[in-house]
């Protein structure tokens, strides 16, 4: 029994291990947007975008590039591309709708809320 939980508890520190944090910022001045992917071993990983003094929540799946991405991407690096669709929802339950392209570790796109777009981009 002790061997069990021993084993149990090693892979689950093992698997945080793997995680790491990918952090986005606005690239616009004015906007006082920040963003946070933790990222696991498997999707979803988990985002987290600071505004306006509330945090929204919700999933990073990475789905299939656009093909207006594949276009601009050369052959060794399309295997490296995807796109991020989500809708992030605050404790207050109003919502954010947020569009990412990525490669590799790094992610550019916009979240959309109030009548507004705020750029987010990082590595």
């Amino acid at each position: 029994m002790k061997t069990n939980l021993l084993i149990v508890a090693g892979i689950a520190l093992g698997l945080s291990a793997c995680a790491s944090t990918v952090s986005m910022q606005s690239p616009r001045a004015d906007a006082k947007a920040s963003a946070t992917v933790t990222r696991g071993l498997f999707e979803p990983y988990l985002v987290e975008v600071k505004l306006d003094g509330k945090t929204y929540r919700g999933e990073w799946r990475t789905s299939d590039p656009t093909t207006e991405q594949k276009a601009a991407t050369t052959y060794p690096h399309l295997k490296h591309i995807g796109q991020v669709r989500s809708t992030l929802t605050a404790d207050d339950g109003s919502t954010l709708d947020c569009r990412f392209q990525t490669h590799g570790d790094t992610a550019e796109g916009s979240c959309s809320g109030n009548g507004r777009d705020y750029p987010l981009a990082g590595k």
